[in-house]
C-alpha cells in the first residue's frame, strides 16, 4: 500500500483493532503483516480488515478477508427407536453428526465389516445424518454396530457411536 502522505495500515476483526505495526519499505510502501499463530471453530467465517488510512477526512481504503476453515466433527450419535432388536425384523437406525465443516461422510460398520445401503443427507449447514436399514440375524447377537463420522479433508477426524 502506497500513498501521499504515507498511510497507517492496520489490521481489525470487526471492531477489535489486532495489529497497527507496520513498517516503511523503499518505494512508498506501507506494510503490515498479520501473523495469526492459531485458529480455532469460533474462527469460521471471521471477517478481518486491512484498512489503510493517511488523514482524517477521508474514509480510509480496506480489504477484507473471511476466514473459511475445515474443522472436525464434535459429535455422532446413533438413534435407535426400536428396542431390542429382534432376529430377523426390519430396523431403521439414524446416525447424527454435526460440527463438522465440510459435511462429514457417515459409514456404517459391524464389527469390522462396512455396511452398504446407507442413505445419506445434509439437514443443515455443520449436521449430517445417515440412515440404515438393518435386518439381524441370530448370529448378530452380541456384536457390535457402528456409525463412523469423518472430515475427509482432515487427518484423525474420525468420531464414533456404537
Amino acid at each position: 500500500m502506497s500513498g501521499k502522505p504515507r498511510p497507517s495500515l492496520t489490521w481489525w476483526r470487526e471492531y477489535t483493532l489486532l495489529d497497527d505495526d507496520y513498517t516503511f519499505i523503499p518505494e512508498d510502501v506501507v506494510k503490515n503483516t498479520l501473523k495469526i499463530t492459531e485458529l480455532k471453530r469460533q474462527d469460521l467465517l471471521v471477517i478481518l480488515t486491512c484498512q489503510a488510512s493517511n488523514n482524517n477526512i477521508t474514509v480510509p481504503s480496506s480489504c477484507a478477508v473471511t476466514l473459511d476453515l475445515n474443522v472436525k466433527p464434535v459429535e455422532v450419535k446413533i438413534h435407535l427407536y426400536q428396542r431390542p432388536l429382534s432376529a430377523d425384523s426390519e430396523v431403521n437406525m439414524t446416525c447424527i453428526s454435526n460440527g463438522s465443516r465440510p459435511a462429514v461422510k457417515i459409514t456404517w460398520w459391524k464389527c469390522k465389516k462396512q455396511l452398504q445401503h446407507t442413505r445419506e443427507s445434509i439437514h443443515r449447514v455443520g449436521v449430517s445424518t445417515s440412515m440404515l436399514t438393518f435386518v439381524p440375524s441370530v448370529d448378530d447377537n452380541g456384536k457390535f454396530l457402528i456409525c463412523r463420522a469423518e472430515n475427509p479433508l482432515i487427518s484423525n477426524s474420525i468420531l464414533e457411536d456404537g
